[in-house]
C-alpha cells in the first residue's frame, strides 16, 4: 500500500515504516540523534528531502502525512494509548533528552513525555519547513495542531506559540470539504482558543458548530428523586436537546464494549442516576458523535469561564449525564474527556469523591489497555479537551490526598515528576523538611531551572531563583515570576515590578502575573504601569471582574471619573455578587451623572446586603431628580424619574425603618412632582419626626432638638396647607405640644437665643394649627 492509502486507514505505524516516509526522513540517520549537532544534520537532511519531494507530482501531500502520521504516533504515546510500539531510530532512548531540550521553552517542558523525537519531527516538517508547504493541502490544520500539541506540554501559555497559530488558522478554512469536516474544524479551534483564554472567540465557534449540527440546547426542569429516602419527586435540571432536521450519521460504536467503564455511585444515601417521575422525563433523542462533541465543547466552556458555584456544577451534570447515557454513540476520545470532567466536579464533593478515585483508575488503566485500537482512540481527538495520560494520574493524586492518603499521592507524584503537587502534600502534613530533601536528591541527578523554582518556594530563599534564572540563561519566566512573588510577599514592590516585567516580557500570556504586577505598580504609584497591567489583564480575561475594578481604581487616582465608571460597569458583571464593587460603582456613577446607573446599583447592593443606607447619595439623587437636574442617562422625563426614586426609597424603608432622614427623603419626593401625594408625605414626616423622638436623650442634644423643630414646623405646615383632615391636624398639633413640654422641661432655665426662636416658632405654628382645627370643626 502506498503512504495515501496507509494513512486514509489511519495506519500510521505503515505511514512512518513506509520506504517513501524513510526517505523522507533521511534514515538511517549517520547518528543516534543525541547531541544537538546531530538533530541539526537531521533537520537540514529533512529540508533536502522535503524540497527535493515537492518537485514529484503530490509530494507535497506525502510530505504533510508523513508529518501527519509522526504526530498521531506521538499524540498515542502520550494522550490516548495503546503503548507504542518502538519504531527504530525514532523512539531509542538516546535521543530523548535532547529532544526534549530542543522541544522546551522557556526552559519547560513535561519532563516524562514519552518518545518526543517524534514531535520533533512532526514539528521540523510542518513548521520549520512552513515555507515550502504553505501550498500543500491540509498543511495549515496539520501544522496548527503539531503546535498546538506542542504547547500543551509546557507549563503555561507561550506568547510565541500562540502568534504562530492565530495567523494559521485563517488558512485552515480552505481545507474544509463538507459539513462534517467543517464541524471538527470548528470545534478544534474552538477548543484552541479556549486553551488561550479567548473565552467569547471560543463561544462563536462552539455556537456555529452547533448550529452546524441541526441541534439546539437549553436547560430545563423535571421530576425527580436524587436520594433513596426521598418521599416527594422535585425538580431537577436537565439539559434538554432539539434536533432541528432528521438526523444523520446516528450510529452504535462497534468499539463501545472496550471503552472504559463507567463506575456506578455506591452510596447509601445518593442515587447512582437522577430517578425521574416518568420514564419518559431525563431521555434525550439520540445524537450522532459530532452532535454530542458539540456538548462536550458547551459542557467545557461553561467550566472554564463559569466561576466555581452549586449551580455551574448541576449545569456541567446535566451536560455529562446526556453524554454518558450515549456512550455508544460516542468515540473513546469523547467518552473519555466526558469522564475526566465528571471526575473533576466530583473531586470535592463527600459523598462521591470514592467513585471519582475509582473511575479515575479505571481511566488511567484503559491507557495501557489493547484494545479498542490506536485508529479508534485518535477519532476526534483533536476536536475534544482529552488530557495527557499523566494528568489523569495527576487528578488520581489529587483525589488521593483528599481522601486522606497522603503516602499512596506521595508515591505517585514522585513517579510522576510533579514536585509542585508533592510540596503541597508534603506541606499539608506537616513535612516540608522531607520535600526539600527530595527537590535536593533530585538537583544531584541533575540541575533544572524548574527544580531549582521549587527549592526556592520551599526554603523562600532568593538564591534558588536567581539561580534558575541564570540555568536557563535568562529564559525562565517562572524564575522571575516566582521571584517577583516573594519580593511581593516581602513588601519588596520595587524589586517585585522588576521581576514580573521580565517574566512578562519572555510570556506575556500569564494572567495572573500582570494582576500582581498592576498591584504591585499601584503600591509604588506607577499609575501608567499599573493601568497597562490590568488592561493586559482585562484583554486575557474579560470577566476579570477584579482587575477591572483595580483598573477603575488607577483611573480614579488620575482623576479619569469616566473611564473608571466603564471599568466598574464591566467589573460587576464579572463579580456580580461583590458588594464592595458594586458600592464602589454606585458612588463613581453618581459622580459621572449616571444616576439610573446608580439607582440600579442600589437596588443590587439591598439584594446583597439587605440594610444598606447612603443617606449623601440618596439626598443627591432625590434633589437631582426633584429638581429636574439629569446626568448623563437619567431619563428626561421628571414623572419617571420621580417614580424610580420613590421605589427605591420605598425598598429601603421596608428594610431601614429607623432612619429619619430616608423618611424626610421620602417626603421630599411626594411633595414635589405633577400629582403630588400629600397624605403620604404628611405621615412620612410623621414617622421621621417619630424616629428622632425614640433616640435615646434626643432631649438633651441641642442639635437632635433642632432636627425635631424643624420636621414638627415642616409636618405642621404640611398638614395644615394641604391636607384637610381634622385627623392629620390634631395629630400635628399634639406632635407638637409634646415637644414643646419636651423643651421646656430640659431648657427652662439654659435657653439660648436660638433656642427661644425656635420656642416662639412652634408656638406659632401651634396657633396655626389651632385656628385651622377649628374652622374645619365650625364648617
Amino acid at each position: 500500500m502506498d503512504v495515501t492509502s496507509l494513512f486514509s486507514n489511519a495506519d500510521y505505524y505503515g505511514v512512518v515504516n513506509h520506504e517513501t516516509s524513510r526517505r523522507l526522513l533521511a534514515l538511517p540517520w549517520n547518528s543516534n540523534g543525541n547531541t544537538k549537532a546531530d538533530l541539526v544534520k537531521i533537520k537540514e537532511d529533512v529540508a533536502s528531502e522535503i524540497s527535493r519531494r515537492l518537485q514529484q507530482q503530490e509530494g507535497g501531500a506525502i510530505v504533510v502525512m508523513v508529518g501527519g502520521a509522526l504526530l498521531q504516533l506521538f499524540c498515542m504515546a502520550n494522550w490516548t494509548g495503546p503503548p507504542l510500539t518502538p519504531i527504530q531510530p525514532i523512539t531509542i532512548e538516546d535521543c530523548q533528552e535532547v529532544c526534549l531540550e530542543e522541544l522546551s521553552i522557556n526552559g519547560e517542558i513535561y519532563p516524562l513525555t514519552k518518545a518526543p523525537m517524534l514531535l520533533w519531527l512532526a514539528r521540523v516538517i510542518l513548521v520549520d519547513n512552513s515555507k515550502l508547504l504553505k501550498t500543500c493541502d491540509h498543511w495549515p490544520m496539520w501544522s496548527v495542531r503539531c503546535l498546538f500539541t506542542w504547547q500543551r506540554l509546557l507549563g503555561e501559555c507561550v506568547a510565541s506559540l500562540w502568534e504562530k497559530i492565530s495567523h494559521l488558522i485563517a488558512e485552515c478554512w480552505s481545507d474544509s470539504k463538507g459539513w462534517s469536516c467543517r464541524c471538527e474544524q470548528l470545534l478544534e479551534m474552538g477548543h484552541i482558543y479556549l486553551y488561550y483564554l479567548q473565552y467569547d472567540k471560543a463561544k462563536e465557534f462552539f455556537l456555529s458548530a452547533q448550529q452546524l449540527v441541526n441541534m439546539k440546547t437549553s436547560f430545563t426542569g423535571q421530576l425527580g428523586r436524587r436520594t433513596r429516602f426521598q418521599q416527594s419527586d422535585v425538580a431537577q435540571l436537565v439539559l434538554d436537546v432539539t434536533i432541528e432536521t432528521a438526523n444523520i450519521n446516528v450510529t452504535v460504536n462497534d468499539m463501545s464494549k472496550h471503552f472504559p467503564e463507567d463506575v456506578s455511585l455506591k452510596d447509601d444515601t445518593v442515587l447512582n442516576e437522577i430517578k425521574f417521575a416518568t420514564p419518559a422525563d431525563g431521555n434525550t433523542q439520540t445524537l450522532n458523535y459530532l452532535q454530542l462533541a458539540v456538548i462536550i465543547a458547551l459542557c467545557t466552556h461553561v467550566q472554564k469561564t463559569t466561576p466555581p458555584h452549586m449551580v455551574k456544577s448541576e449545569e456541567l451534570h446535566a451536560y455529562l449525564r446526556v453524554i454518558l447515557k450515549q456512550r455508544a454513540m460516542f468515540c473513546w476520545a469523547g467518552l473519555m474527556s466526558a469522564l475526566i470532567q465528571r471526575c473533576r466536579l466530583e473531586y470535592n464533593q463527600q459523598r462521591r469523591v470514592e467513585r471519582c478515585m475509582m473511575q479515575l483508575e479505571v481511566l488511567s488503566k484503559s491507557f495501557t489497555d489493547l484494545q479498542p485500537e490506536a485508529k479508534y482512540r485518535l477519532k476526534l481527538f483533536h476536536c475534544l479537551p482529552l488530557s495527557p495520560h499523566w494528568s489523569i494520574q495527576h487528578h488520581l493524586a489529587n483525589c488521593l490526598v483528599s481522601l486522606g492518603c497522603s503516602h499512596d499521592a506521595l508515591v505517585l507524584y514522585e513517579k510522576l515528576q510533579l514536585w509542585e503537587g508533592l510540596i503541597v502534600c508534603l506541606k499539608n502534613v506537616g513535612r516540608l523538611g522531607k520535600a526539600e530533601h527530595v527537590i535536593r536528591e533530585q538537583l544531584k541527578i541533575k540541575e533544572t531551572p524548574l527544580l531549582w523554582c521549587h527549592l526556592g518556594d520551599i526554603t523562600e530563599k532568593e538564591s534558588c531563583y536567581q539561580k534558575a534564572w541564570q540555568l536557563s540563561q535568562q529564559h525562565s519566566s517562572r524564575a522571575q515570576r516566582s521571584l517577583g512573588m516573594l519580593y511581593l510577599k516581602k513588601g519588596n514592590y520595587k524589586d517585585c515590578v522588576d521581576s514580573l516585567e521580565k517574566s512578562l516580557a519572555i510570556s506575556g500570556l500569564q494572567e495572573g502575573v500582570w494582576f500582581t504586577l498592576g498591584h504591585a505598580a499601584l503600591k509604588t504609584s506607577n499609575h501608567d504601569l499599573a493601568v497597562k497591567a490590568f488592561r493586559r489583564c482585562v484583554l486575557l480575561d474579560a470577566d476579570n471582574g477584579e482587575a477591572w475594578s483595580n483598573l477603575a481604581t488607577v483611573h480614579l487616582k488620575r482623576n479619569e471619573k469616566e473611564k473608571a465608571f466603564h471599568c466598574l460597569l464591566e467589573a460587576v458583571k464579572g463579580c456580580y455578587d461583590n458588594w464592595r464593587i458594586w458600592e464602589n460603582y454606585l458612588l463613581v456613577s453618581v459622580e459621572t451623572g449616571h444616576y439610573n446607573e446608580a439607582i440600579a446599583a442600589y437596588h443590587r447592593l439591598l439584594d446583597l446586603k439587605g440594610k444598606f443606607c447612603d443617606i449623601e447619595v440618596l439626598q443627591h439623587l432625590v434633589r437631582l431628580a426633584t429638581d429636574g437636574c439629569y446626568g448623563n442617562d437619567l431619563l428626561s422625563d421628571p414623572k419617571d424619574s420621580l417614580q424610580k426614586i420613590s421605589m427605591l426609597l420605598a425598598r429601603i424603608t421596608s428594610q431601614v425603618t429607623s432612619n429619619a432622614e430616608v423618611w424626610q427623603l421620602c417626603a421630599h419626593v411626594h411633595l414635589k412632582g405633577s400629582s403630588p401625594n400629600y397624605e403620604k408625605a404628611a405621615t412620612e414626616l410623621q414617622r421621621a419626626l417619630r424616629v428622632v423622638k425614640q433616640s435615646t436623650g434626643w432631649e438633651k442634644n441641642t442639635d437632635q432638638c433642632e432636627r425635631a423643630v424643624k420636621l414638627s414646623l415642616q409636618y405642621s405646615q404640611v398638614c395644615r396647607e394641604y391636607c384637610s383632615s381634622v385627623a392629620n391636624l390634631t395629630s400635628a398639633r399634639l406632635a407638637m405640644q409634646a415637644l414643646l413640654a419636651a423643651l421646656k422641661k430640659n431648657y427652662v432655665d439654659t435657653m439660648s437665643d436660638h433656642m427661644i426662636q425656635q420656642m416662639t416658632s412652634l408656638k406659632q405654628e401651634l396657633d396655626l394649627l389651632n385656628q385651622c382645627t377649628s374652622q374645619l370643626k365650625d364648617s
